[in-house]
């Protein structure tokens, strides 16, 4: 964390400078609106939520600004770091003492260092020191102080605060600390964190906050405006709109937006204005644009996974129109000139593939664009469409995968096989897009037999493309399977995950339990030794397979009537030197048919007149020599990376 000390940063003050006072305003505009960014959303890029709703602000005749706190506050922290703590509840914990003012500071230390001696992702000895925590948390309070001096509060009667996974406890602290310099200001909360009863428990558990918007706003944030600034008559029929009336919380249901194309193209200026401010304007060489083509989940609106509640109570798939999508992604990459485009999507739509995505690649191809994507898909996806994505311009896609095995993808309803997720991963290597997945344990119901499967799995691929996260425990999330039908899944105990209660522990026991997303659970499973020792053995292998990787170890080219191996999975463990394997006739045949996974009798039949008794030796060989994954299904995958368009240099 030395780093940050010698590394000269613009001052929080000037950041909001450059947001707010560059405006030029006059009296007979009236007040204006304040959306508001806290940490630890990633500095990366934009927010879209508070983007689209400026547009949809200004469109309406509300003047708008936009502030990017999570440019400012926490920015003492190494950038990796940064990024570590965005997705992790330890920020949530970081950050409670601002809510409180600092005090039981030395209390809050003691919840929060075992927590982060367990963060290896934090990679810092510096987070094993009290006192650099202390220092982390006052340098914060410090920023925190330092942006509310420098907003004209004056100039502002609304201040928005977008909530998404760890911002609640610092936009709750800059909330009443705006409300002690102006008390009339009105406080208002939307975004992911506040679905569902979290909505109406964050209106309980924070007297500060005035109004809590519940799902998607975009048909309703100009109306609740107007509503609230002619004396809130009215405000009951706002959907989505948990409010207090005569000593009660009144929680109106959400509504969704129905119709994606009448949305405006966000609006990303005060961003891209903000970043040149900041400190993090030197290393977000190319901020990402993020962009939606679709809202909800088709695969979960009918099977949602077991574990997800990303979606809330918005998993209805809707998308927008394919001419539409394009056009806004080509406004957006020209008005903001960076070619880092990532969708917001949870799912690739289906149809897209036959829509936008060939639009794309003509375009990017005709006009020699440089413009690059990520997207959120299912490994369904067959080799011709990720081709396709990938002329396209997809350079990154997290694909779901979880697990290799089938019975614990059952148990997660993924509605894919093992092998299948495999060979995802294959291919997504031969045409050069990068998977970022997991592999999920603690799933309720894995057996030993699940965890020595995948174990026996890893020697067989350790030249592909390995987890991000090697040993992810599932985490019980509001809103999915898990949480709203525990006894199915043998779930018992459901409580508010131990750092989340720790974060709130000011906020009654009834009201947190309905605040809060994560939640810590038991399971039979957590005491079967024999399990979870399992467990731990795939933990390591997987941990080694991470640690080792090194792309271009196993590769293959096709020569007429032969094709050629080059095996350099020795380097894999630190050796040297390569095999090279040619195989012809049959063998050649039977390598190329499984090329997509295919089952034992299917190869049997197809290769009974050429190999006939011998294509079960042939099978054994290449198996053996791991060059064919056999699952216990008795299907088989040809693990070979086509070397076509990889450096294989001499081979």
């Amino acid at each position: 964390m030395g780093e940050a000390a010698s590394t000269p940063r613009p001052s929080p003050q000037l950041l909001v400078e450059t947001a707010l006072r560059g405006h030029v305003r006059r009296e007979e505009d009236g007040p204006r609106v304040l959306l508001i960014s806290m940490p630890w959303a990633q500095p990366v890029g934009p927010s879209l939520a508070l983007g689209l709703l400026k547009s949809l602000l200004v469109d309406a005749g509300i003047p708008t600004d936009v502030l990017y706190a999570n440019l400012a506050i926490g920015a003492s922290l190494p950038y990796k770091q940064m990024l570590a703590l965005a997705s992790s509840p330890i920020a949530s914990l970081l950050t409670s003492p601002l809510m409180r003012d600092l005090q039981g500071l030395e209390d809050t230390l003691d919840e929060i260092m075992p927590f982060l001696s367990a963060k290896v992702q934090l990679d810092d000895p510096d987070w094993q020191s009290r006192d650099r925590v202390r220092q982390i948390i006052l340098q914060c309070d410090s920023e925190l102080d330092a942006v509310l001096a420098s907003i004209p509060l004056e100039q502002y009667d609304i201040v928005g605060f977008s909530l998404m996974f760890e911002q609640t406890p610092a936009s709750i602290a800059m909330a009443r600390r705006m409300k002690r310099v102006k008390p009339d200001l009105v406080v208002v909360l939307g975004g992911a964190s506040c679905d569902g009863d979290m909505g109406p428990a964050l209106l309980e558990a924070f007297p500060e906050i005035d109004y809590v918007v519940s799902g998607e706003a975009d048909e309703t944030i100009a109306p609740l405006i107007g509503l609230i600034r002619g004396g809130g008559h009215g405000l009951e029929e706002i959907p989505g709109l948990s409010m207090r009336k005569e000593g009660r919380i009144l929680t109106q249901m959400g509504r969704q937006t129905g119709n994606l194309d009448a949305l405006p193209t966000p609006d990303y200026r005060d961003y891209f204005q903000q970043l040149r401010a900041s400190q993090y304007h030197a290393m977000v060489q190319a901020p990402l644009l993020p962009f939606e083509a679709s809202r909800g989940c088709w695969w979960g609106q009918e099977h949602l996974c077991t574990f997800c509640g990303l979606n809330g109570n918005s998993v209805a798939f809707r998308r927008k129109g394919q001419e539409r999508v394009v056009a806004e992604i080509m406004e957006l990459a020209e008005t903001y000139q960076s070619t880092m485009v990532t969708a917001t999507d949870n799912i690739l739509d289906r149809e897209a593939v036959r829509g936008f995505i060939p639009t794309l690649a003509a375009i990017r191809e005709q006009q020699e664009l440089d413009l690059t994507f990520f997207f959120e898909v299912k490994t369904n996806l067959n080799r011709r469409e990720l081709q396709l994505l990938a002329k396209a311009g997809v350079r990154h896609v997290q694909p779901g995968v979880e697990s290799f095995s089938d019975h614990v993808l059952k148990l997660m309803g993924k509605g894919a096989s093992g092998v299948q997720q495999l060979q995802f991963v294959k291919w997504c290597e031969e045409v050069h897009i990068t998977p970022v997945y997991n592999i999920l344990v603690n799933i309720p119901g894995t057996t030993t037999a699940d965890y020595e499967e995948l174990e026996r799995m890893v020697p067989f691929v350790r030249h592909l493309r390995p987890p991000n996260g090697s040993h992810l425990p599932v985490r019980l999330q509001r809103f999915s399977p898990y949480y709203d039908f525990p006894d199915r899944y043998g779930i018992r105990n459901v409580r508010p995950a131990d750092v989340l209660i720790k974060t709130y522990r000011d906020v009654d026991a009834d009201v947190l339990r309905r605040l809060v997303y994560y939640f810590d659970y038991e399971h039979d499973d957590d005491g079967d030794d024999c399990v979870q020792r399992a467990k731990m053995r795939l933990v390591d292998a997987l941990a080694s397979w991470i640690k080792g990787y090194l792309p271009g170890t196993l590769t293959y080219r096709r020569g007429p009537g032969f094709v050629r191996i080059t095996d350099r999975r020795a380097k894999l463990d630190g050796g040297q030197g390569k095999r090279v394997i040619i195989l012809t006739g049959a063998k050649e045949q039977l390598f190329t048919f499984c090329d997509t996974f295919q089952t034992g009798a299917r190869i049997r039949e197809r290769f009974a007149e050429s190999l006939g008794p011998g294509a079960e030796e042939v099978l054994s060989q290449l198996v053996s020599a791991r060059l064919l994954w056999r699952d216990g299904k008795d299907r088989y995958l040809a693990l070979p990376i086509h070397a076509r368009g990889m450096e294989d240099v001499g081979t």
